[in-house]
């Protein structure tokens, strides 16, 4: 009888220290971006390994695998020093009595039929500005309920993946549809005005980075956004679902050169996709912003039937 609990002991501690090699490996390899693009999709799941190893940090304390736990406390600081940042900020949010601008960007899934939730959703928030991606003409014609709050738009309604398509309260002093690197997917330019200054916002959803090609193609992507951005005067918001997370190599160099912010930084990762599997959620929906703007809030809102939480943001002007 012993004996049969000790081997289930043993089986088990096994388990443990296989799936523990393989969140460390991961960990390491995540870091290796530059090796080869395939460990970039590593990369996205750092808060999955910083709770793995924690986890198995105090398993092995108590199983009294002390040589297994100081490596897991080493992965688990290693993964720590990627995702703790995004929850500090460098001092308190100042709000003024300018203009608010609040956002919501929301990929609502072209297959996703539950077209009331999203309008319910831009009704409750009261959006200045709302972005959707995979907008097809069936949900064209159903976000037209949402027209009375939002009656300035510009829609790129397609077939596949990549419709995409802005409702906004103010009038449109420029409103056009570009195409940004050789992908072929639309983004949307449109330009308004607050306070008497002229607001730029970009919308765009690049293609997700599955194979080398797809890899490629979402990067020079972003290399033609940072132009776009370059060649933009004044205050400007990039907004979408823009596939990449915060740990990506390509994710920072696009932060580097076009001198960006995140508006999540000091409010947590707000993990966005893919919201059937809470566990496995990662942050890819992103609102980056130019030095005029600071955040007032930002958070992921309720499900609305998508794969993808939408983010919304409130931004002082």
């Amino acid at each position: 009888m012993t004996d049969n609990k000790q081997k289930r002991r043993v089986s088990l501690v096994g388990l443990l220290q296989v799936a523990a090699f393989f969140t460390a490996l991961f960990s390491i390899l995540s870091v290796a971006q530059s090796w080869h693009y395939t460990f970039e999709l590593l990369a996205h799941f750092k808060l999955q390994y910083l709770l793995a190893c924690a986890i198995f940090s105090l398993l092995f304390l108590l199983l009294r695998q002390f040589k297994t736990a100081g490596v897991m406390s080493l992965m688990l600081l290693l993964n720590g020093l990627y995702v703790a940042p995004w929850y500090f900020t460098a001092g308190p949010v100042k709000q003024s009595d300018k203009q608010r601008l609040k956002l919501i960007q929301s990929n609502v899934n072209s297959a996703n039929q539950d077209h009331q939730k999203v309008i319910e959703l831009v009704k409750t928030e009261q959006p200045d500005i709302f972005v959707a991606q995979e907008v097809n003409r069936r949900w064209v014609n159903q976000l037209k309920a949402i027209e009375t709050l939002l009656p300035y738009k510009i829609v790129q309604p397609r077939s596949d993946n990549f419709g995409i398509a802005l409702y906004s309260k103010y009038p449109l002093d420029k409103a056009q549809v570009i195409y940004l690197g050789k992908a072929n997917v639309p983004s949307i330019e449109v330009q308004l005005s607050l306070n008497q200054k002229p607001l730029t916002i970009l919308a765009t959803h690049p293609l997700p980075p599955i194979g080398a090609k797809y890899y490629a193609l979402r990067n020079d992507q972003f290399d033609a956004l940072v132009g776009a951005v370059k060649t933009t005067h004044g205050p400007l918001v990039l907004i979408g679902d823009l596939n990449v997370t915060v740990w990506s190599n390509s994710y920072q160099k696009l932060i580097d050169k076009s001198g960006l912010v995140n508006a999540r930084q000091g409010f947590g990762l707000l993990p966005s996709w893919p919201s059937l599997l809470p566990f496995a959620m990662i942050p890819i929906d992103h609102c980056l912003m130019s030095g005029e703007f600071t955040v007032i809030d930002i958070q992921t809102g309720p499900d609305v039937g998508s794969d993808h939480l939408p983010l919304i943001v409130e931004l002082d002007f």
